[in-house]
């Protein structure tokens, strides 16, 4: 009998890391016939599955055979790969721009919706997040409910409990830490691993539709080396960003929204080595990364593709032996991602003149 049998698996966050491991887990348990089948339950702070939908960014996942970090090749195993290129955002070509519109660097998506071995999907994060959590049971979701707290099992083999913002508590067998870069679990279970300011706050606003712009393409990047200064900016400066760029981004600029404005400092971290019993990390919450990076989702997804895989059909005698595999398997090749991070952002910030403040149209 499978160690999995009758085992009871917790996650916090039904983001990208969350719901793509929860539905690449019930699937493999489906086909090695594991039974009694381990109960998954996933915790998510938000009220439903359209709280925030059509808010955040888009990103590139990427088929990437040569480092390990390839997004496209995990959607294709998880079966929502035409879905998702149904999805991808406008266009065929990602530009990043000097103050006067010539490009500087360019990078294909994939070509009329078709997914490639070297190809890029590029595709918003919400949308994204909306095809993972239609493929996930609808009855292990358990929505507003926001995990704040735990504590590993005191051995191998033992409980992890976990607590809930509203007082309550509840256990299990492995805890699987899913809830983003400003993970409140793993503040609670590892308070002296924070996070890497990595130098540079990123203001994200929507337009109206422009008629220089295909309506889905008006999305308007600014980064900031100071926090301060990037909430000074939200509330006074959005017209200054304008002045000495070339169209459409001056239309583009001032047609910006001010209520749409999102501002928030841009992290890193070096995954952290197994801690307690119990517990494994997943995405943001493992190894946050800049977003100039342009690992962070397709590394999220993989990290859930093979600890499922690692646990259900790794061979191992047990469920600390499948963790611990994942987390070494995975831990170097990541923390060399995540030191390439600043100088990613670096590069990201001298593609453009103003020394303040730097834009680019995704």
């Amino acid at each position: 009998m499978s160690y999995l049998a009758g085992k009871r698996i917790c996650v916090s966050g039904a983001g990208i890391a969350g719901s793509a491991f929860a539905i690449a887990f019930k699937n493999a348990c489906k086909v090695s016939g594991t039974s009694p089948p381990p109960i998954i339950e996933v915790f998510e702070r938000e009220a439903s599955p359209s709280a925030r939908e059509g808010v955040g960014y888009s990103f590139s996942l990427r088929a990437d055979n040569n480092s390990g970090s390839g997004g496209i090749q995990v959607v294709q195993q998880l079966g929502i790969a035409d879905e998702l290129t149904k999805l991808q955002e406008p266009g065929n070509l990602s530009h990043i721009c000097w103050q006067d519109f010539k490009p500087l660097i360019r990078a294909p998506w994939v070509p009329d919706g078709q997914l490639l071995a070297d190809g890029i999907l590029r595709i918003s994060r919400s949308n994204l997040r909306k095809v993972l959590v239609s493929h996930m049971p609808s009855d292990i979701v358990r929505w507003g409910t926001a995990c704040t707290s735990a504590v590993p099992a005191a051995n191998a083999g033992g409980k992890v409990q976990l607590g809930f913002a509203d007082g309550s508590t509840t256990e299990c067998d492995l805890l699987v830490v899913a809830d983003g870069s400003s993970s409140k679990l793993r503040t609670s279970l590892l308070p002296h691993e924070p996070n890497n300011y990595a130098g540079v706050c990123m203001l994200m606003g929507r337009t109206e539709a422009l008629p220089q712009l295909p309506p889905e393409a008006t999305e308007l990047n600014a980064l900031f080396r100071d926090p301060q200064a990037a909430q000074d900016f939200r509330a006074h400066g959005l017209q200054q960003l304008a002045k000495g760029f070339s169209e459409p981004l001056h239309s583009m600029i001032n047609a910006t929204k001010t209520s749409s404005l999102a501002a928030w400092p841009c992290m890193d971290k070096l995954p952290h080595p197994i801690h307690g019993h119990g517990v494994v990390y997943l995405g943001d919450a493992w190894h946050p990364m800049s977003p100039f990076s342009g690992s962070g989702a397709n590394m999220a997804l993989v990290d859930s593709w093979e600890l499922a895989q690692q646990l259900v059909t790794g061979g191992h005698g047990s469920m600390e032996a499948a963790i611990n595999d994942a987390n070494q398997q995975w831990r170097d090749q990541w923390s060399v991602l995540v030191r390439q991070s600043p100088p990613a952002t670096e590069q990201h910030q001298a593609a453009h003149v103003q020394p303040k403040c730097q834009a680019c149209l995704l």
